[in-house]
C-alpha cells in the first residue's frame, strides 16, 4: 500500500498540533508518515517525524519560500511513495496544494482549524493569506473543517456553497481522565478557595489582558477566589510584570505544563475569553475532567460545543445550561454575572459537568474520530 502523509507547520504547542499527534498515535499505522515544515517539536508522537526546514523563519520568508517548500515536498513524496497528503493549518495547506500544482501526483486533503475571515483585520499578511486561501483552497480534493461554524465562515468567504467535511477534533479521553488524577508538585490548592483556570496561549487572540483586568476587578473584595493561568506566549513577560507591579496575589502565572489536566480537574471552573475559536479544544478537555466551563460567546466553536448555538442570551447577556455558561463578547457586566452565577450555583454546575462526561465524551473520543480519519485517509 502507498504511504499517506500528515503535514503540519511544526509540533509546537497548539490545538492543531495536539490533534495531529492524537491522530497519529491513535491510527498507529506504518503507512502513515508525519512531516513538518520546521523542526520544532513540543508534543511527542510514537511515529518518526521528518521535517523540511531545520529552523522556523520570519513571516516574510515563510511566504517567499512556499514554492521551494512545495518542491521539497514533492521530492519527499517521490522518495517515500506518498499517494495522499493531508495538511493541517494554512501554510501547510498552501504548500500541499502548490506541490500538486507544480507536478505532484498525490491526492490533496486540507484541514482548517481557524476562521479565515479574521485575516481581514490582520494587515498586509492577512490580505495575502486571504488571497492564497481564495486562489488555492478550491483546488484541494477534500476540505475538512473542525466545526460547522467554520463551514459557514468559508462559505461566506467564497460567496458560494462548497462541499466540506466536518470532523470534530479527537481527544484521548482515557488518557485525559488518567492524567487528571495525577498529583501536582509545584502548586498547592486550598480547600476554601474557588479556583478559575485559563489554559492556552498567552496572546492577543485569547484576550488574556482583558480577562486579567476584569478578574482583578471582580475579585477585588473577595479573598476566596483565584485565577490560575497555564500556558505561555508573547504576553508572558508583560503579564508577569503587571502582576508583580500591582501586587496581585490571587492570580497564579504557572507557565506551560506537560499535564494541564491535573490542574483542570482540581480547579472549580474553566475560563475562556477568546476573540475567536475555530473549535475550542480546552472546553472539551475541561468537561472530560468534569470541570464546568465559562466561555465567551465568540465565533464559532464554544456555542456549538456547548449546545447553545441556537439560543439567545438570557439573564443579563449570559446563557447557561447544566454544565456551562456563555457570556456576551466584550461585556464586562456579563462576565461578572457569569462568574457570580457559577460560584453561587457551583454544586449543580459541577454535577452537570460530570454528567456531560458520561453522556457526550464518546462523541469526541480519539478512537472514534480516528476511525473517520482512517476512512478519509484510505488506511486499512
Amino acid at each position: 500500500m502507498k504511504n499517506k502523509l500528515l503535514l503540519i507547520n511544526s509540533l509546537k504547542q497548539g490545538g492543531a498540533e495536539r490533534v495531529v499527534v492524537s491522530l497519529v498515535d491513535e491510527i498507529n499505522n506504518d503507512n502513515l508518515k508525519v512531516l513538518l515544515l520546521e523542526n520544532t517539536i513540543f508534543y511527542k508522537t510514537k511515529n518518526t517525524v521528518n521535517f523540511l526546514n531545520q529552523i522556523e523563519k520570519n513571516n516574510i520568508i515563510k511566504f517567499l519560500e512556499l514554492p521551494f517548500l512545495a518542491i521539497k515536498l514533492n521530492d519527499f513524496c517521490n522518495k517515500n511513495e506518498v499517494s495522499l497528503i493531508q495538511s493541517h493549518l494554512p501554510r501547510s495547506n498552501y504548500v500541499n496544494i502548490l506541490a500538486k500544482i507544480i507536478g505532484g501526483k498525490h491526492e490533496v486533503q486540507i484541514v482548517s482549524h481557524g476562521i479565515p475571515s479574521l485575516y481581514r483585520n490582520r494587515g498586509l499578511l492577512g490580505r495575502i493569506n486571504l488571497l492564497l486561501i481564495k486562489f488555492l483552497y478550491h483546488k484541494a480534493d477534500k476540505h475538512i473543517v473542525v466545526s460547522n461554524g467554520l463551514k459557514y465562515d468559508f462559505n461566506n468567504l467564497y460567496r458560494v456553497k462548497n462541499n466540506f467535511t466536518t470532523l470534530y477534533n479527537p481527544f484521548p479521553v482515557k488518557n485525559i481522565i488518567r492524567d487528571s488524577s495525577a498529583k501536582i508538585k509545584n502548586f498547592k490548592f486550598s480547600e476554601n478557595i474557588f479556583y478559575f483556570i485559563f489554559c492556552g496561549r498567552l496572546n492577543q487572540v485569547k484576550k488574556i489582558d482583558q480577562l486579567i483586568d476584569w478578574f482583578i476587578e471582580f475579585s477585588a473584595n473577595d479573598d476566596k477566589v483565584s485565577l490560575i493561568l497555564l500556558g505561555d506566549g508573547e504576553l508572558m513577560n508583560s503579564i508577569n510584570t503587571k502582576l508583580v507591579s500591582e501586587s496581585v496575589s490571587n492570580i497564579h502565572l504557572l507557565g506551560s505544563v506537560l499535564n494541564p489536566y491535573s490542574y483542570m480537574s482540581k480547579s472549580s471552573c474553566l475560563l475562556l475569553n477568546s476573540d475567536f475559536e475555530g473549535f475550542g479544544n480546552v472546553i472539551i478537555e475541561s468537561l472530560i475532567c468534569k470541570t464546568p466551563v465559562i466561555s465567551v460567546d465568540c465565533d464559532y466553536g464554544p456555542r456549538e460545543i456547548l449546545n447553545m448555538e441556537n439560543n439567545t442570551y438570557e439573564d443579563e447577556n449570559i446563557k447557561y445550561n447544566e454544565y456551562s455558561i456563555i457570556f456576551k463578547q466584550n461585556d464586562k457586566l456579563a462576565f461578572f454575572n457569569a462568574l457570580r452565577l457559577m460560584m453561587d450555583d457551583f454544586p449543580n454546575f459541577k454535577t452537570g459537568a460530570s454528567n456531560w462526561n458520561y453522556q457526550y465524551s464518546d462523541k469526541f473520543k480519539a478512537e472514534n474520530i480516528s476511525t473517520k480519519y482512517k476512512e478519509i485517509l484510505s488506511l486499512k
